[in-house]
This record gives C-alpha cells, sequence and structure tokens, in this order.
C-alpha cells in the first residue's frame, strides 16, 4: 500500500547528506585522478549501499559487518582524507572463526557509522576511529573507539531491549540495534558504553559463539 511503499523509500536526511557528501567526493577524483581509481571507488560505494539497503533483518557472519567497517572507512577516507585516521584489527586466536560467528546485519556497523558520521561534529582534526576484535573461547568481543565529541550514554547503558514506537523504524539508531542485539542473544550478550564529552566514545559488544 501507499504508507508501507513511503517507509520503505524514505531515507533519512542525515544518510542522505552523507551519502551525497560521498558521491561528491567520487565526482571530484574523476576529475582530478585517473579513471580506475574512481571507477574503484564507486563500486566499494555500490557495495557498501546494497549491503546497507539490501540485506536488512538478516543474521549475516560477523566477518561481513568487519569487511563492511574496511569499506565504510575506505569510503570516508577518500571524502576527508589525512583529517580521519582509521583501522580495523581482529586479534588471533580463541580458536574461533569469524565467518561462522553470526550477528544480526548492521548490528556492529551502526556504531562505526555512528562515529563516522556523528562524532566529529564541532571537533577538530584529525579524527580517529578503530575498531578492535578479540576472540576467547565461547565470546567475540568488538570493540569501537573514537576521539569524538562524545553524547550521554546513560539513557542506552541499562536497556531491557524495549524500543519505544517512535524509535520503532529507525533502523540503524542505537535503541534498535540494542534491542535487536538483546532479541538475538538474550542474556548471553552484553553492550557496554562509555562516553564523554570531548572525550570520544567507547562501545564494547560482546557475543556468544555458538
Amino acid at each position: 500500500n501507499r504508507q508501507r511503499a513511503s517507509k520503505i523509500v524514505r531515507v533519512k536526511s542525515h544518510e542522505l547528506e552523507n551519502l551525497i557528501g560521498l558521491l561528491n567526493s567520487v565526482s571530484n577524483l574523476c576529475a582530478m585522478e585517473n579513471a580506475e581509481n574512481s571507477r574503484h571507488l564507486l563500486r566499494r560505494l555500490t557495495q557498501f549501499v546494497r549491503y546497507k539497503h539490501g540485506r536488512r533483518g538478516q543474521l549475516l557472519p560477523l566477518a561481513d559487518e568487519l569487511a563492511m567497517a574496511e569499506v565504510l572507512f575506505e569510503l570516508s577516507r577518500a571524502r576527508f582524507g589525512e583529517q580521519l585516521v582509521t583501522e580495523v584489527v581482529c586479534a588471533p586466536g580463541g580458536g574461533v572463526d569469524l565467518n561462522a560467528c553470526y550477528v544480526p546485519h548492521y548490528a556492529v556497523l551502526a556504531f562505526v557509522e555512528n562515529s563516522v558520521y556523528h562524532a566529529f561534529n564541532d571537533t577538530e582534526p584529525p579524527w580517529r576511529v578503530a575498531v578492535r576484535v578479540r576472540r576467547s573461547y565461547g565470546t567475540v568481543t568488538v570493540v569501537v573507539d573514537d576521539n569524538g565529541g562524545g553524547f550521554d550514554p546513560q539513557p542506552y547503558v541499562h536497556r531491557d531491549g524495549a524500543v519505544r514506537a517512535a524509535d520503532a523504524e529507525t533502523y540503524g539508531s542505537l535503541p534498535v540495534t540494542l534491542a535487536r542485539l538483546s532479541a538475538q542473544f538474550g542474556r548471553g550478550h552484553t553492550v557496554q558504553l562509555e562516553s564523554t564529552p570531548d572525550g570520544g566514545t567507547r562501545a564494547e559488544i560482546t557475543i556468544p559463539v555458538g
């Protein structure tokens, strides 16, 4: 019906703004650099958009989420240049195959995207975002760190997984992401948020394996 179609095509304004910013960066590269580099970035952007909007609601390997974090970082560095410093580090060990560890789609990328798109408003570069993965027997922990402006984490720290009706359609928002993790893993997972004004944000997500 018409109402459902409206929900499908609606794009949050900040997402559209950032997508336009990325496309403008690629267009500038087309004018200034060789076509091969530009084509590569366009392919990466297409890959990211397809993953973000085409795989909603799926349960996916954690390795896929981390691979898309790399893609998001590559695209963001094309936009911000040396002002943005990023890294994805996966520690070995624990006997854990990240391709066999499944998470809800965008459950990790939501935290990464929040850092890239929102943490650095009204802050000075260099901006830094890091994703680090620790493996141990029975669990995997993903830590997303940034040195951005921070926010008040208290409304989210002790959530029970319930989502207000106003938030229910905001896919990728922090409340919805926490609720989806809770629905998938119940008491078997933890999310710790630490954030201070001008002190950056640290999200630590621990999920069970197997």
